[in-house]
């Protein structure tokens, strides 16, 4: 509206609905739910719970006779909100009929985009219009009409018209005369976010600031523990600014102030006192699995959220606001053109899209071979030096593909490193209709798009700072919160010994306030301290015990945290239940010590940790050990007559490394009809079982089968193919060979799928593992080779192994 070059002007009408539910006619409502056609039984259900209620009023303190309402609905009742939307829908239908008949000219974004007349959310009602006097006198009608059916009323002096100040004003006059409605020159907010504002104005979003301000200084920081302040961050203050984070990109300084309140909450400053921040905020931002506490950090989680929008208009959204967008940002658009702050949010969060996109690879048409990202390692020519042929620079995929499917690279002029081709040749191609090349979401599991993993791209976690799952451990301890968010602090080596107040210039030495003979690190402290360590003769560790030898502190503190056997003075327990709890009480008590002058009793540390242990175990969840572990025997079983069977299995070393597949098609009579062995290339597990399975079921429609029974020891691969909907697959990494195995498996006259554990799918897994050292892509075998023979005959013979459950 602000970039409008009409010379009629646009308008924006904001109304305000007196006692939206109150006024709310029960006729009406009954007209409504049958205006949908909903059945008369639920009508009259609907109905009997709305004008079952009774009201008495208060004179004097003392009630009057109850009367029963004709008209409004409960606040707080969850069918209300449903109930008044409906209601709202008949606004929505008059407007709609008026736009079609063209009494009502709504206004556009683009040429192309589509026509906006109005937007609803329950009693948030904006109507957008040209500024003539025949809209004008259209929305008056509509609106009467409306509220005669209803009993709704509108507030005159709360509802506003927006309109451009470069507007004519005798046009401005027209429409406040005809309108009676107030020329507002600020559109305000709509749900919570500023609708037409400069997104660099930081004052434009002061009242975010204020809201998790307000919010933070409610809680009490200094009767919370870390981890209930951590807690609420996460749940209540991160929560906060979610909505317009979505909306446009925050200015730099509003997003370093929310961090600096969640910062200061989280350490317990108070107004009064500032706490020492112990932590680096870029390492509490961090994930969990990467060390930190997850609390997001307010830019990056803003360019996150943003990405979601953008990673949906990529996908073709046909939402209203994506297709205004497309229509009014095209690609083919100069980049030198005026664009809205919505779009230029938008456009911050595409680097975040770029790193996450990946290509899901179907006819090859649109994909080139050398300039697109579609192996997930850059494009191919990064990876090599020297000129191109002219022509291969457009070269795309379905080019180097032979009319079987299969990879021709030996027609290309340049030579690929042996890598970069055994990562080609394992990428799938769809054999069964294939469709348009797509994208997907590459560092979710089922492309589909995840604003966790954004958030870590955003963060820039590429390069993480610790092997996967390093830190995962501390987060599953079954104890007190409190004592985990401890153990993290050790962990980090970052509680307030007198080594790190020292380095700090907050106390004058390092020395243990314990043995005073020392320098005060995390180890001196819970193990090496003399006053500390009879503590740990008394569990039963001698001094020349490997406990006293661990290092780091974080490779000490986890052995002994997950540690099962149970410490000499405490047999009723683990080393894991004890340790944490035990450690605690050590820092528990050097505190008071430091603090209140009260000696450090290692007596009165063991009846603490004892009884704090005690407690624990009975009120906390715990994981039972499984004692009721049994062995089952597993053997092949042949197919019922006029059935063939196929196993198939996948082989991977490493994931991702060199693969293979294999299967193999019996008889009823266990004898072999087929068998194969596939080389894949660098793979994971996942497409590995894929690919065999596809390869065993074209080998089975090549020998004209019709009743199978596929059998796999890969339950993921089961749960793929049968119940995965249609629109996952198409997001998918490897949608190509579930659709494929779908298609493949219902051109079969009767098929069933089983699960079988391992043991019974040896000889598949055999073959598989050939499959890897193959010097050739696929090989079938008219009869058994002889690496398997053995097994065949076992299978045949009923063989039965022994399994574990």
């Amino acid at each position: 509206m602000t970039k409008s070059r009409s010379k009629v002007g646009n308008m924006a009408i904001k109304i305000d609905l007196e006692k939206a539910y109150d006024r709310l006619e029960w006729s009406f409502i009954r007209l409504t739910l049958q205006h949908f056609n909903l059945p008369q039984w639920w009508v009259d259900l609907i109905m009997s719970c709305i004008s079952c209620s009774h009201l008495s009023i208060l004179v004097n303190g003392e009630k009057t006779e109850s009367f029963a309402p004709s008209r409004g609905i409960r606040q707080g009742d969850p069918l209300s909100p449903y109930i008044f939307i409906l209601c709202m829908e008949f606004l929505a239908w008059l407007i709609q009929g008026e736009v079609h008949n063209g009494n009502w000219k709504g206004i556009k974004v683009s040429q192309q985009g589509p026509i906006f007349s109005h937007i609803f959310f329950a009693d948030d009602l904006v109507l957008f219009a040209k500024a003539t006097k025949a809209n004008c006198y259209t929305i008056n009608k509509v609106l009467n009409t409306f509220c005669q059916a209803s009993g709704q009323k509108i507030s005159t002096s709360k509802s506003r018209v927006y309109m451009h100040a470069s507007t004519n004003p005798s046009r401005i006059a027209m429409v406040e005369s005809e309108l009676g409605f107030k020329i507002s020159k600020e559109f305000g907010k709509y749900l919570g976010v500023p609708i037409i504002t400069d997104a660099r104005d930081k004052h434009a979003f002061d009242y975010l600031i204020e809201k998790v301000r307000d919010k933070l200084a409610g809680w009490k920081a200094k009767t919370l523990s870390m981890a209930g302040r951590c807690t609420l961050i996460n749940s209540v203050s991160s929560a906060i600014p979610t909505h317009v984070m979505q909306c446009c990109l925050l200015p730099p300084k509003v997003c370093a102030n929310l961090d600096k309140l969640n910062r200061n909450f989280l350490w317990g400053d108070t107004s009064a006192k500032k706490k020492i921040h112990l932590m680096k905020w870029d390492l509490i931002s961090r994930p969990k699995d990467e060390g930190g506490l997850g609390i997001k950090r307010s830019r990056c989680r803003n360019k996150a959220l943003l990405a979601k929008r953008m990673w949906a208009l990529r996908l073709g959204s046909e939402d209203v606001w994506a297709l205004s967008l497309r229509n009014k940002y095209p690609p083919t658009r100069s980049r030198f053109c005026q664009k809205s702050i919505t779009w230029k949010s938008l456009k911050q969060a595409n680097h975040i899209c770029d790193k996450g996109m990946g290509h899901l690879i179907q006819n090859g048409r649109t994909i080139k071979f050398w300039t697109d990202n579609w192996l997930d390692s850059g494009p191919l020519r990064n990876l090599i030096s020297g000129p191109l042929l002219h022509h291969e620079e457009s070269l795309h995929l379905n080019e180097v593909w032979d009319s079987s499917g299969s990879w021709c690279l030996d027609t290309l002029s340049m030579l690929l490193p042996p890598s970069i081709i055994n990562t080609i040749l394992a990428v799938p191609r769809p054999i069964t209709s294939p469709l348009e090349d797509g994208i997907c979401w590459k560092p979710s599991s089922n492309g589909l798009f995840s604003s966790a993993s954004a958030y870590k791209i955003a963060l820039n976690l590429d390069q993480t700072l610790s092997p996967p799952g390093c830190w995962r451990w501390i987060w599953k301890l079954n104890t007190l919160p409190r004592i985990i968010f401890f153990i993290w602090q050790l962990c980090h080596e970052k509680l307030p010994t007198k080594i790190l107040l020292a380095q700090w210039k907050i106390t004058p030495d390092n020395i243990c306030p314990l043995c005073n003979i020392d320098p005060e690190s995390c180890l001196h402290l819970f193990r090496d301290c003399p006053v500390i360590q009879p503590l740990w003769h008394l569990l039963g560790f001698t001094a020349t015990s490997h406990f006293f030898t661990q290092t780091p502190t974080r490779t000490w503190a986890k052995h002994w945290s997950l540690d099962t056997t149970a410490p000499s003075l405490f047999p009723q327990f683990q080393w894991k239940d004890i340790f944490p709890v035990l450690i605690w009480t050590i820092w528990t008590g050097r505190n008071k010590w430091v603090m209140e002058h009260i000696p450090l009793d290692i007596p009165s540390i063991i009846h603490r940790t004892k009884t704090i242990t005690t407690e624990l175990c009975f009120n906390l969840p715990r994981k039972e050990p499984n004692n009721n572990i049994e062995t089952i025997l597993v053997n092949w079983k042949p197919p019922p007559p006029n059935f063939f069977k196929l196993n198939t299995d996948g082989s991977v070393t490493g994931n991702p490394g060199p693969a293979g597949a294999g299967g193999i098609i019996r008889d009823h009579t266990g004898n072999w009809v087929k068998g194969f062995s596939r080389k894949i290339g660098n793979t994971n597990s996942l497409a590995a079982e894929l690919w065999g399975l596809r390869d065993g079921l074209v080998l089975a429609q090549e020998l004209n089968i019709k009743r199978l029974i596929i059998e796999l020891d890969a339950k993921a691969i089961l749960d793929l193919v049968q119940t995965a909907n249609l629109t996952s697959l198409s997001y998918h990494p490897y949608g190509a060979l579930i659709s494929d195995c779908r298609s493949l498996i219902q051109a079969f006259e009767e098929t069933r799928l089983q699960h079988t554990y391992r043991e019974g799918n040896a000889t598949a897994d055999l073959l598989a593992k050939a499959g890897a050292s193959l010097f050739c892509p696929f090989v079938v075998f008219d009869h058994p080779p002889l690496f398997i023979v053995s097994q065949i005959l076992a299978d045949s013979q009923g063989v039965q192994y022994p399994r574990l459950m």
